[in-house]
């Protein structure tokens, strides 16, 4: 920006049309006011470009998404209130990357958890480690634990189907949560916890209340295992402050 610039404020600069013609005549868009960022040279582009991103991901998930992976593309990782923004394909790509690890390795591993009480023994289990790896600010132990909740909770879900089904269906599952929720990154460790705390809490209830292969203890299980996936994308692209 110019010395220039910085003095005389908005003016201007771009002459822009529509590809669909609505800015002209009687079209929808006649008259409307537009402001153009350059976010390949503009530094103060990009974290606008992201802002709006944020803005509009509930309405326009994939817009905002792809603008963010953008964004990420040229080198830009945006903090929303100090938090990293985690775009679907990257999170694609940890799944990816986790699923030698997540999926059971033969049947007999598939079958441990065909008991709902004993799926919700080994969650409960697990939280508790999880609890002492956040006291002892063990990040290693932390995410081995979260790996296990989630492959855990796969285990008992995809029980009866293909790797290359599961594994999908997983993508997909993340994808719908991340447009309800945010891509905004957990913080800590300790909201990590409090998450998951709920969630096995939840499946406790449920299994208590509905046979194992019932559908809100489906539901809980599966929501433990994409809390504990987001929760282990949080930690790879470095989002936790502790």
């Amino acid at each position: 920006m110019s010395e220039e610039d910085k003095k005389r404020g908005l003016y201007k600069k771009y002459d822009v049309s529509r590809t669909d013609g609505q800015d002209k005549g009687e079209g929808k868009h006649r008259g409307c006011r537009l402001f153009i960022l350059d976010y390949t040279d503009d530094p103060f582009a990009r974290p606008a470009l992201a802002e709006y991103a944020l803005a509009a991901q509930a309405e326009y998930p994939v817009l905002a998404n792809e603008l963010l992976d953008t964004l990420r593309g040229m080198g830009y990782e945006h903090k929303y209130r100090g938090r990293k923004v985690i775009g679907f394909e990257i999170a694609k790509v940890i799944i990816v990357d986790l699923w030698p690890i997540l999926w059971p390795i033969n049947n007999h591993e598939r079958a441990r958890f065909l008991c709902g009480h004993s799926l919700s023994n080994e969650m409960k289990k697990l939280q508790k480690e999880l609890v002492l790896a956040i006291q002892d600010h063990d990040p290693i132990f932390r995410d081995t634990v979260l790996t296990g909740m989630a492959a855990v909770g796969i285990q008992f879900f995809y029980r009866h189907k293909s790797s290359a089904d599961a594994l999908a269906d997983v993508q997909d599952r993340m994808v719908k949560l991340m447009e309800r929720q945010g891509p905004r990154a957990f913080i800590s460790s300790h909201e990590i916890l409090g998450v998951l705390v709920e969630e096995v809490s939840e499946l406790s209830h449920a299994v208590k209340e509905h046979d194992c292969a019932s559908e809100p203890v489906q539901i809980e299980c599966m929501d433990i295992a994409l809390g504990a996936i987001f929760s282990l994308c949080c930690s790879r692209l470095g989002g936790l402050e502790w």
